[in-house]
């Protein structure tokens, strides 16, 4: 049993220090927040506002697009199913 906790311990600290090991070299807060406060702080608010709407009508379009294709694969795979029912009560 010593052993299971010991095995559990040596896990949980390898994936403590991994996530330290990543927060340290890839600053990645830091780096969104130096990104926003050089490039995006500065602008106007009218900019702003227009990107931001610019950016939800891109998600929106972006979603209408993916859920255009997973619907023609659905259409495709179930056509494909009934085509191999058929075939297979025909043969």
């Amino acid at each position: 049993m010593e052993q299971i906790q010991e095995f559990i311990d040596w896990f949980r600290l390898l994936f403590t220090d991994f996530n330290t090991w990543l927060k340290n070299t890839v600053n990645f807060d830091v780096r969104i927040m130096d990104l926003y406060t050089t490039y995006i702080e500065p602008l106007d608010e009218w900019i702003k506002i227009v990107g931001f709407f610019g950016v939800v009508i891109l998600v929106i379009l972006g979603l209408f697009g993916a859920i255009k294709k997973a619907y023609k694969l659905i259409l495709i795979v179930l056509l494909v199913l009934i085509l191999l029912a058929v075939l297979s009560i025909v043969l």
